[in-house]
């Protein structure tokens, strides 16, 4: 699902930051309701990618990829930010999905 822009992206912005988070294992949104970043913080990491130099190595980068990547390539002006989503990510599903309380109702077997 592609992260829903307040406004208008900026001129210049081709949607890298999309397609990282996709090949990062992210999913924007999730982040947001998850609260691990806000919609601003989005916002900031797209403004910068807008006015990064590197658009078109990126989009040969990225659509190199086949697959989740482990790191957004070095010279990526929001690498830091992406690189704490992706750990975020990884943790929670190294987590496995939350305990059930211990006063919930077992399932009935059979």
């Amino acid at each position: 699902m592609m992260f829903r822009h307040r406004t208008r992206p900026p001129k210049g912005y081709q949607g890298q930051i999309e397609a990282m988070a996709i090949e990062l294992g992210v999913d924007l949104n999730a982040a947001i309701a998850a609260s691990a970043l806000t919609e601003a913080a989005i916002e900031r990491m797209i403004s910068h990618c807008a006015v990064c130099t590197e658009h078109q190595t990126c989009s040969g980068f990225l659509k190199a990829q086949h697959g989740l990547i482990e790191a957004p390539p070095p010279y990526c002006v929001d690498r830091k930010s992406m690189l704490f989503l992706h750990d975020q990510v990884t943790a929670a599903r190294a987590a496995g999905p939350p305990a059930a309380p211990k006063d919930a109702p077992k399932a009935a077997v059979g």
